[in-house]
């Protein structure tokens, strides 16, 4: 599971608005978003690319031998 990711709505230390929020402690996150000075940036949903492949015959180099 990947970690949660915050963003600075506020200046804080050597972010400033709108950076990613790394190493800080747990107790400091905790506080941080009880101030609103950070968010938690929610992870975008992405479409999965599907692409269909269909199953080729194996080509060999045997002919078929009729029997009549």
């Amino acid at each position: 599971m990947a970690d949660k990711q915050y963003k600075a709505l506020q200046p804080i230390g050597r972010f400033v608005a709108g950076d990613f929020v790394a190493g800080l402690s747990e107790k400091k996150i905790t506080q941080l978003l009880a101030n609103k000075v950070i968010e938690e940036v929610k992870p975008e949903k992405t479409a999965e690319l599907v692409t269909e492949t269909k199953a080729t015959p194996k080509a060999t180099n045997k002919e078929a031998k009729d029997n009549g």
